[in-house]
């Protein structure tokens, strides 16, 4: 029996230190890349949550309000102009190094996209911000229809900026990537610090101005680091041959439009639906809620975008133990910061008197639902990594149907409505991502790198 006990006792401690070993190979393996993602997320979470809190500082609620419903419009435009590419873009194109075939092959198909989906955006914006400028309400928040049609322009040009960034990230050239991230935020920033420091009177046009030129700042710096890869694919083009993007590309760029749209309408319905039911003072303090939760993205955002890649590089015998991995990460890292989050907004209330502030109960409960959020993402992140991209569709479909039961049903005016109905809308997508992963947890993966391949191996109909 003691010899047992010894034997027992020798593999735990063989098990700690195996477990730690590939821990630190893990840490120095991925710690530069992981450093500087947290870094450029914490600075660009940073410098937008600054920005919100000096309008939240300096400016009254309604216009905080008006411009939460007019930034909502904007993120609205976005996914409908993106409708996916820029995540189908950083997960075909991931590689060590910057294929510069690949990535302007992926370019043209990406323009071809994009330029369709720009236009079907201002209709669809056009329509409803004609609807939510005319609708005569006794309360509510009033945008508009030229701001909100501006609005819908910076949409357009960030989703640019996003698709862009997103080649740029693909082939690991990091440091460029950091600058397209960070631009738009730094510059939102010092404008809006000058205009204070120089007691301008901030109004909403103002505002939406400096989206304009931050977010036009990032594209045009995308598009010129571009450029330098458009010039070495020509040169390469004798040696390797016109590359071609296979059918399983084209089918995941078709296949994640509908799923993004319907995302983004599902994420900005909260706001909207604010905007139309409630009071300038109950939107903007969801919207400091909102704003908060930023900090966590400060760590969240490199977790998943990092953990997606790797998952896309990863070996088969260890697929799952990294999706495992991450996922485990992403909880538990969450539950730290949104724990310290708390902590800081009780500190803040017990100092201060603030239209947002007070509300810790509503603010915990938010903060707790968001965990739901950011585990249907790294579900996302994982399913596309193996291959799937259908599951995106049921799983909007559920979250957008949801939506507009709520909507229909409660009429979200107060902040605990808005909490409510921003916690409900998480958990059917959240459900069936489980759901869909579990059944499919011992299938091998549908799909490796991106591999060129000749004009005889593909139909003409696939070329570039």
């Amino acid at each position: 029996m003691l010899n047992v006990g010894l034997s027992k006792s020798r593999q735990s401690r063989r098990f700690v230190t195996d477990l730690w070993l590939r821990a630190r190979r893990a840490g120095r393996q991925h710690a530069r890349s992981l450093m500087g993602l947290f870094s450029v997320s914490f600075f660009c979470n940073l410098t937008n949550f600054a920005v919100t809190s000096l309008l939240v500082v300096f400016t009254p609620a309604s216009l905080f309000a008006t411009y939460l419903v007019a930034q909502s419009v904007s993120l609205l435009t976005q996914s409908f102009a993106d409708g996916g590419l820029s995540t189908a873009g950083r997960i075909i194109a991931s590689n060590e190094r910057p294929d510069a075939v690949l990535i302007v092959s992926l370019q043209k198909v990406l323009n071809r996209y994009s330029i369709f989906l720009a236009g079907l955006a201002f209709v669809i914006i056009a329509v409803l911000a004609g609807a939510f400028s005319s609708f005569d309400r006794t309360s509510g928040v009033r945008v508009s229809f030229g701001l909100l049609m501006l609005s819908s322009a910076i949409g357009v040009i960030q989703a640019r900026g996003s698709m862009w960034a997103a080649l740029i990230y693909s082939g690991g050239q990091f440091r460029p990537y950091y600058w397209t991230v960070l631009a738009p935020s730094v510059s939102r920033l010092v404008v809006v610090s000058i205009l204070l420091l120089l007691h301008v009177e901030i109004t909403l046009p103002i505002l939406l101005a400096n989206d304009f030129g931050s977010s036009s700042v990032a594209w045009l710096y995308s598009t010129i680091w571009l450029r330098r890869l458009r010039h070495e694919a020509r040169m390469r083009e004798s040696l390797v041959g016109v590359p071609v993007l296979s059918r399983q590309v084209h089918q995941l760029l078709r296949s994640g439009m509908v799923p993004a749209v319907l995302e983004g309408i599902a994420l900005q319905s909260v706001v909207l639906a604010g905007g139309a039911f409630g009071s300038g003072v109950a939107v903007a303090t969801f919207g400091v809620f909102v704003r908060a939760i930023q900090i966590i993205k400060v760590v969240m955002d490199p977790l998943i975008t990092y953990g997606q890649r790797y998952l896309r590089l990863a070996a088969a015998p260890k697929r799952r133990r990294a999706e495992a991995s991450l996922l485990g990460v992403v909880a538990g890292s969450y539950s730290l910061i949104a724990a310290s989050v708390i902590s800081l907004y009780l500190l803040a209330g017990s100092f201060f008197h603030h239209y947002a502030l007070g509300h810790t109960f509503e603010l915990t409960f938010c903060l707790a639902s968001t965990l739901v959020a950011f585990m249907y993402l790294c579900l996302d992140s994982v399913l596309l990594s193996r291959g799937y991209s259908n599951f995106r569709l049921v799983g909007t479909i559920l979250q957008v149907a949801t939506a507009s039961l709520v909507v229909l049903i409660m009429h979200p005016a107060t902040l605990w409505q808005l909490v409510l109905f921003n916690a409900i809308i998480s958990l059917p997508r959240f459900v069936f991502y489980s759901w869909f992963y579990w059944r499919r947890l011992s299938e091998p993966t549908e799909w490796s790198l991106w591999v060129p391949e000749t004009v005889e191996q593909v139909a003409s109909s696939e070329r570039v």
